[in-house]
């Protein structure tokens, strides 16, 4: 079964706003969780998770996930900082406000969602680099993929602004 023209493009309409909403709603954990986390400035990184997680530890002590991260953070004991929850306060609220100047298509939202995610993007691959997180790795992707949904309904907005602009020239 092939898609008309017109079932394309509602479906491209319908995955970018789903994905615009999905980062705003993303965007508003992170702002929950840089404001947690300002809460906690100055405390171990291993304190934290402990207590977060103290339930889960209590029932399963011999997880191997938990076990891997409890190792893991006592032995590259970190505390919670300022720089940590201001991240993620400011990408959140980036994320929001882009967002939802991108459904409202406003061209100039597209441009800097794209430049702010490449910058992120090299923030993380920095950190990537370090990591050999698999779970930062999977976020770049999802960036990757963010940036190719941007550019393509920015490509198409954009068009469809100067197709109307050009015919009410001819008026």
């Amino acid at each position: 079964m092939s898609l008309s023209t017109t079932e394309k493009a509602h479906l491209d309409e319908v995955i970018f706003k789903t994905a615009m909403y999905w980062r705003m709603g993303y965007g508003a954990l992170r702002i929950f969780i840089g404001y947690h986390l300002l809460q906690l400035v100055g405390q171990p990184a291993i304190a934290v998770y402990q207590r977060v997680f103290r339930r889960e530890l209590t029932n399963d002590p011999n997880d191997y996930i938990f076990r891997f991260i409890t190792h893991t953070l006592s032995h590259h004991g970190f505390s919670i900082t300022y720089f940590l929850a201001s991240y993620f306060l400011f990408w959140g609220v980036i994320d929001i406000f882009l967002s939802y100047a991108m459904i409202k298509h406003h061209l100039w939202a597209f441009k800097a969602s794209i430049v702010v995610i490449i910058g992120f993007i090299f923030y993380e691959m920095y950190r990537f680099s370090h990591t050999h997180s698999l779970i930062l790795f999977a976020i770049i992707l999802v960036d990757i993929f963010f940036i190719y949904l941007i550019q393509h309904e920015y490509k198409k907005i954009k068009t469809r602004k100067e197709l109307r602009a050009a015919a009410e020239i001819k008026l």
